[in-house]
């Protein structure tokens, strides 16, 4: 096995990018193909930090990070797209992810980081709760917009 690293992807290369589109997949059967001019628009936004986790030169795992400020003069923060290949799962990996993304949003003044996770995803739900999220008592209302 190669080594691990977690990283901020600061600029995203073809090989990476394939990485990634065989990925989200893997997260949700609905995920749109994703292509390097996409993935730099993201790492651009100035909002979001896209963590990876390599093993030697491939992308196992991924995990983005949105920081924005809010009228309360607070910055909040919201995790997405956390997925780790199936044939590294169990290993750790999330965890880590969660840890880098964690140690960046102290860094940047946030206090509070939320997500939300399909219903379906019971170990995914079970690290989460481990790493110290609590299950809100909310309700997460999404409108689709249409041209």
């Amino acid at each position: 096995m190669s080594f691990m690293k977690i990283s901020i992807a600061r600029n995203i290369t073809d090989r990476e990018a394939e990485d990634l589109a065989a990925l989200m997949p893997q997260l949700s059967p609905a995920a749109t193909a994703l292509d390097r001019r996409y993935l730099e628009t993201v790492l651009d936004s100035g909002a979001t930090t896209l963590f990876i986790a390599k093993e030697g030169a491939t992308i196992v795992g991924t995990l983005s990070l949105i920081v924005y400020p809010v009228l309360s003069n607070k910055k909040k923060a919201w995790i997405e797209d956390v997925v780790v290949d199936r044939a590294a799962r169990g290993r750790g990996i999330a965890g880590l992810l969660l840890d880098a993304a964690f140690d960046h949003a102290r860094k940047q003044g946030v206090k509070k980081i939320d997500l939300t996770s399909a219903n379906s995803r019971a170990a995914a739900h079970e690290l989460y709760e481990k790493k110290g999220f609590q299950k809100r008592d909310t309700s997460v209302f999404r409108i689709e917009l249409t041209d």
